[in-house]
């Protein structure tokens, strides 16, 4: 990057600020932002882009898009400028992990993250993975490109018997506490050990809560396909994969981007057995339909616990 000239800290406080922010000014301070703004960049985009170290098209070279939108006031349109004037789009991580069939919200987390490769995933342990909260079907994927199956964190201790009317409070309660926290918190959360302590103070009420009413159903008859089963495994799925609930990554909290209705969430009973089905709303149409739509059996565990398994 060019050495900074001109009206010096108080000329790149006032870039960092836009406030009246003028073409002159800014030139005056960073000269070197002027291929930008001639090119139809915004002035303060153009500031920001020079003082991260990109003064020209050239200096973009081997630089993703992830990279370009990380940059505070560099936002999309700026990026896709700077696309035309290149002449293509620029490499993503996100975009090539949802090509390999990753949901968008599973390639957002792993780009976040740092993970730009296959050989890179590999590399980390089965609990790392299992903090980035993948959902079923990313999951199963992710196994499918490891060669290998994925020890999940351990799961809770199975409740004792809660009083019908205590699980119904405790579930509102429940709810009301994470709802609160992804309100009060946004873009906070899953931050690791810089969780700021009252949201982990929410998430950990929620977690505790969680172990006590959030497991899994037992003593259901899948053997019979009748009403009353087929409502408690709706229910189920509508609690695990819908509803907010608390991730492993301390804060973090699953927040689906859509309904059970939109996603036209299907439980039923076919030759013997009892499955679920969903449209995946945020894996892209291109996909191919086994990516896009969610399968999963359920069977009985050895300890009388409803196990759920992608298929």
């Amino acid at each position: 990057m060019r050495e900074l000239r001109g009206r010096g800290e108080a000329g790149l406080a006032e870039i960092e600020g836009g406030a009246g922010l003028t073409e002159r000014k800014l030139l005056e301070t960073l000269p070197a932002a002027r291929f930008w703004v001639e090119a139809g960049v915004g002035l303060g985009p153009a500031g920001k882009l020079v003082r991260a170290g990109f003064p020209s098209l050239e200096s973009l070279a081997g630089v993703s898009r992830d990279e370009l939108l990380a940059i505070p006031g560099v936002g999309i349109v700026t990026v896709q400028l700077c696309e035309r004037l290149l002449g293509r789009r620029l490499p993503s991580v996100i975009d090539g992990w949802q090509a390999q069939g990753f949901s968008g919200t599973a390639a957002a987390s792993l780009a976040k993250a740092g993970i730009e490769s296959v050989e890179a995933l590999a590399r980390l342990t089965d609990q790392e993975i299992s903090a980035f909260g993948l959902r079923s079907p990313d999951r199963q994927l992710c196994q499918d490109l490891l060669g290998r199956r994925l020890q999940g964190p351990k799961p809770p201790a199975a409740p004792a018997t809660v009083d019908p009317k205590v699980e119904r409070s405790l579930r509102k309660l429940h709810q009301q506490i994470l709802l609160e926290l992804v309100e009060l918190f946004p873009g906070q959360r899953g931050t690791g050990p810089a969780v700021e302590p009252a949201l982990l103070a929410l998430w950990e009420a929620g977690r505790v809560i969680e172990a006590v009413i959030g497991g899994a159903p037992r003593g259901l008859d899948l053997t019979a396909g009748d009403t009353e089963t087929g409502e408690a495994l709706y229910e189920w799925v509508v609690r695990h994969h819908f509803a907010l609930r608390v991730l492993d990554a301390p804060g973090d909290v699953l927040v689906a981007p859509h309904t059970p209705e939109e996603c036209q969430l299907k439980v039923q009973f076919t030759q013997g057995r009892w499955f679920a089905t969903w449209v995946r709303l945020d894996v892209a149409e291109s996909q191919p339909e086994v990516r896009r739509r969610a399968l999963v059996l359920f069977e009985t565990g050895r300890q009388g616990e409803l196990v759920e398994t992608a298929v």
